[in-house]
C-alpha cells in the first residue's frame, strides 16, 4: 500500500523527508537510533481500515463498535486517507448529507499525516504539533499501516499524586 496526500506527494519519500527535515525537525520517516521510547511502544493496534465507497453510516458504526475515532480509507491496497468522527459529523450530517447514500470517500480527510514505528514518540509528537492532528497513523518498513498513536498515547506517564 502506497499512503497518498493531497498535494501528489507519497510522505515517505526521500525528497518530503528531506524537506520535512530542513523544516526545523526531523523527518518523520527517520528511524529511531537511540534508546528512546519508540512509537511502536506506545501505538494502539490492530487498525481496521474501510474501503473508500463504504457508507458513512456503517463507518459510524464500525468507530462505535470498534470505540475509536479514525479509520484509514484503502482502495485496493493503497491508502487514500482517513476519515475521522469530526469527518463524519461536519462533513457529512451537519452538511446535510444522507448517512446511508454518502460514502466515505465524500467526507474524508485525504491528507493522511503518518510516523515509523520505530520513530522516537517526541519526533512523532513534534509531527502533530506541526500538522495540527491529534492522531498519526503508523507504518511499518512496508509501509503497511499498523498501528495508530494518539497525543493521549504520547501524554507522560507519571504517577497520581499520594494523599
Amino acid at each position: 500500500m502506497s499512503p497518498s496526500s493531497d498535494d501528489g506527494l507519497n510522505p515517505f519519500d526521500e525528497d518530503r523527508a528531506a524537506s520535512m527535515a530542513d523544516e526545523g525537525g526531523r523527518a518523520a520517516a527517520q528511524s529511531n537510533t537511540t534508546n528512546e521510547v519508540s512509537v511502536y511502544d506506545v501505538m494502539s493496534e490492530p487498525v481496521v481500515v474501510v474501503g473508500p465507497d463504504v457508507p458513512i453510516s456503517e463507518a459510524a458504526q464500525k468507530m462505535r463498535d470498534l470505540d475509536v475515532s479514525l479509520l484509514p480509507i484503502e482502495e485496493g491496497e493503497r491508502l487514500i486517507g482517513v476519515v475521522t468522527d469530526r469527518d463524519l459529523v461536519l462533513r457529512g450530517v451537519a452538511g446535510g448529507k444522507d448517512p446511508s447514500r454518502t460514502s466515505v470517500r465524500d467526507v474524508m480527510t485525504r491528507t493522511v499525516v503518518c510516523c515509523r514505528e520505530l520513530d522516537d514518540i517526541r519526533d512523532a509528537a513534534r509531527v502533530m504539533h506541526d500538522h495540527e492532528v491529534q492522531r498519526l497513523l503508523v507504518i511499518d518498513s512496508s509501509q503497511r499501516v499498523i498501528g495508530v498513536v494518539s497525543q493521549a498515547d504520547l501524554a507522560p506517564r507519571s504517577e497520581p499524586a499520594g494523599p
